[in-house]
Order: structure tokens, then C-alpha cells, then sequence
């Protein structure tokens, strides 16, 4: 008992509201199929800095349409499945704003989610749940769903050929430095936009997010997202670069085990 009660003090000094998230968290997988590169993609090419290598569709899951404006997200809002570890299937959305006080620390910014629970299956979410201290700026990527509240919300189901979709890729930057290395970099696009953007994410296989290779190393194969591609040869700032191998399939994001 005596120990306990020690935990719990210690637990109260230290941060109380992260005892209560504790307590209260599901873990979630937010998964996306990744599609085959098209053969366009594995052809050899010649980039610039910024300049996509290849581009590579992953489509969510699942996904829904929000019919109605709930919980700062508009109507039309598109929400991706993250499934939890009991089965349940919450629909996330955002992020809906910035943790900036995080920044005071040095540590990475933090982003909020909002997934929604239909407990009843009537095309109606009844439950919302933050998902915070997330690392995924366009992507949902977050460790867990904390603990609920209640909402209202109509949505329908997007049909499988109309679901949510990213396009990644991965670049390389001007990068001038003293031990001759070439830096590249996961970016992402959501369904509709134009521009690439870094997507920051806990998944396995990003190196987080960025990956090297010695200018000496050249030719040379670098690794990002599951795709290898080799660097052939560099020359007025820009890159020869040719995919040698893609994986394909299912790709989970922000996946946590909870003891």
C-alpha cells in the first residue's frame, strides 16, 4: 500500500493530467494500402533539389465524409480509420491546432487530432476523442485515442474507389556541409493538393523521416518509407536516381503498445 500511494504521489508531481491520459488511452493503427509504383516511376531520372523522386499513392483503409461541421473540423472534412486494439473503429480528422506551448521545451511540436466513434452504427458519431502528441503533420500519426466525449456528428462511408488518399515521394535538398553528405526527405501530399509538404510520422521504415548518403558513396542506394533508390550520379545540383524496390501493401502509422 505504502508504495502505491508513493507511485501515485509521484505521479501527481510529476505531470497529473499525463496519469489520467494514461489511463484513459487506446492504442490505434491508422492504416493505408500502398500501391504499386507505376512503371514511369522506376525509370531513371533526373532531378533537382525539391524535385520528387518517384511518386507513390497510399490510399486509407477506410475513410468517411463528415456531413456536418463538428468539433472545429468543416463539413466535408474527410477522416481516416484508426483501429483500435478492441476492435472499434474511430475515424480521425486534422490536425485541428498546434501545441505550441511544447516548443518552450525544445521538444517537437505537437498536434491534436479528433477521432470519432459511431457505437451504434447509425451514421451518426456519438463519441469524440483527442488524439494528442502526435508527429504527424498531414498524415494521422499519434500513439494513442484518450479518453471520450460527446459529440454529434453525421457522416457517410467513402466507397472504396473514392477513398482518402496520400501521394509520397522523397527528395533531396541544397545541403552544403563539411562531410559531403546529400540529405533526402519523406514528403507528402493529401488528395487534392498540390504542393509537397515534410510529413514527420512514427512509422517504421522512415529513418524518421530523413536518410543520408556520403557524396564519396556515390552510386548509391538510400532506403525511405519502403522504397530503394539508388543515386547514380550528381552534377550541377542535380541528382540521377533510378528506384530499384517499392514495398506495396498495408502500412500502419502510429502504433504504440500499450502494458
Amino acid at each position: 500500500m505504502f508504495n502505491r500511494i508513493l507511485a501515485a504521489g509521484a505521479c501527481l508531481a510529476a505531470v497529473s493530467m499525463s496519469c489520467a491520459w494514461a489511463e484513459t488511452t487506446e492504442s490505434v493503427r491508422v492504416g493505408f494500402e500502398l500501391a504499386p509504383l507505376a512503371e514511369a516511376e522506376r525509370q531513371q531520372r533526373t532531378v533537382g533539389p525539391d524535385e520528387p523522386i518517384f511518386v507513390q499513392r497510399m490510399t486509407a483503409v477506410k475513410s468517411v465524409t463528415l456531413q456536418e461541421a463538428a468539433e472545429g473540423l468543416p463539413a466535408g472534412a474527410r477522416l481516416i480509420m484508426a483501429k483500435g486494439r478492441s476492435g472499434r473503429e474511430f475515424y480521425c480528422g486534422g490536425p485541428v491546432n498546434v501545441l505550441a506551448s511544447r516548443l518552450m521545451f525544445g521538444g517537437t511540436v505537437g498536434y491534436t487530432w479528433k477521432c470519432f466513434l459511431d457505437e451504434n452504427a447509425d451514421g451518426v458519431f456519438d463519441l469524440v476523442h483527442d488524439a494528442q502528441n502526435g508527429k504527424g503533420v498531414l498524415i494521422p500519426s499519434f500513439q494513442a485515442v484518450g479518453s471520450a466525449s460527446a459529440a454529434a456528428a453525421r457522416y457517410v462511408e467513402d466507397p472504396a474507389e473514392a477513398r482518402d488518399y496520400y501521394d509520397v515521394t522523397v527528395t533531396h535538398g541544397k545541403t552544403f556541409n563539411l562531410y559531403g553528405y546529400m540529405f533526402f526527405y519523406l514528403k507528402a501530399r493529401r488528395q487534392g493538393e498540390a504542393e509537397w509538404r515534410n510529413m514527420v510520422s512514427v512509422t517504421s521504415g522512415t529513418q524518421g523521416g530523413d536518410a543520408k548518403l556520403k557524396a564519396k558513396d556515390v552510386p548509391g542506394s538510400i532506403s525511405l518509407n519502403g522504397v530503394r533508390f539508388r543515386v547514380l550520379a550528381v552534377a550541377d545540383g542535380k541528382m540521377t536516381t533510378q528506384v530499384e524496390t517499392a514495398r506495396t501493401g498495408y502500412i500502419a502509422f502510429g502504433t504504440m503498445q500499450i502494458r
